[in-house]
């Protein structure tokens, strides 16, 4: 199958910031023939992460399992994910917004901001430079696609739980592939994502049918939804969608 590295946990140190993505379509700076080159052999990048997942997690699984679980066989970077308080001071107690944009980003951040610093400023995250790089770019979530780890990955918001202005944020960010849990709140907005290029789909095996589309947005009963999907049911074809691009592509599940 596809050529990639995984990883657990990575951050990439970012400087610069983008503009804000508001309901109408935002234009993004392109920048590909500044970026810095990626490293030798890697063309895929995954990034697997587990909600509220630590060390912790991991060793009971295999005190459970009997067995060394498959992380341990990944690559794993480990990024400090601290977040600020108000008054700009560090704290050790992140929440989800803060941590995702940490990973997503590179920047600490306020409790609460999905892809922007504590200021309230656009930061621009690994998707967006993928994107430079001319990759594919996918978010797959069990979660609500606007909860606060993929939003982190595909939005720009001040607030974590204004799930109308991140999924503006997230159909104006081009991203190819978005994959999550059904909600009201996201088929109440398939209209604007179909207004802005999107495939609305609500049948995983629909995607063998749309391979040539540029941009799907999946609704699907995951997060324990009986009947219901699990990762392991799309992961495949998700990632053979896009690696269609020969550029490679950076997925976030």
């Amino acid at each position: 199958h596809v050529r990639c590295v995984l990883t657990f946990l990575i951050a990439i140190l970012i400087l610069a910031g983008c503009s804000a993505a508001t309901p109408a379509t935002t234009t993004q700076s392109t920048t590909a023939a500044t970026a810095p080159a990626l490293p030798e052999g890697i063309r895929n990048i995954i990034i697997v992460i587990g909600d509220g997942m630590g060390d912790a997690h991991l060793q009971l699984g295999e005190q459970a399992s009997g067995k060394e679980l498959v992380f341990r066989d990944w690559t794993l970077i480990h990024s400090n994910t601290n977040s600020f308080n108000s008054s700009g001071e560090a704290i050790k107690t992140t929440d989800s917004a803060a941590g995702g944009t940490a990973l997503a980003t590179g920047q600490l951040t306020t409790n609460g901001k999905v892809g922007r610093d504590s200021s309230g400023k656009d930061i621009k995250n690994i998707m967006e430079y993928a994107q430079e790089f001319g990759k594919s770019t996918g978010v797959i979530s069990t979660d609500a696609v606007y909860g606060a780890t993929p939003a982190a990955f595909s939005a720009h918001c001040s607030d974590r739980d204004d799930s109308t202005t991140i999924m503006y944020s997230q159909f104006a960010s081009n991203i190819n592939l978005f994959c999550a849990n059904k909600t009201d709140e996201a088929r109440e907005l398939r209209d604007f994502g179909t207004s802005c290029g999107y495939t609305y789909l609500t049948t995983f095996s629909d995607i063998n049918k749309n391979m040539d589309q540029d941009k799907l947005y999946f609704q699907l009963p995951l997060a324990g939804s009986s009947p219901g999907m699990t990762l392991s049911d799309i992961l495949p074809s998700a990632m053979d969608y896009l690696d269609q691009d020969t550029d490679g592509f950076v997925l976030m599940v």
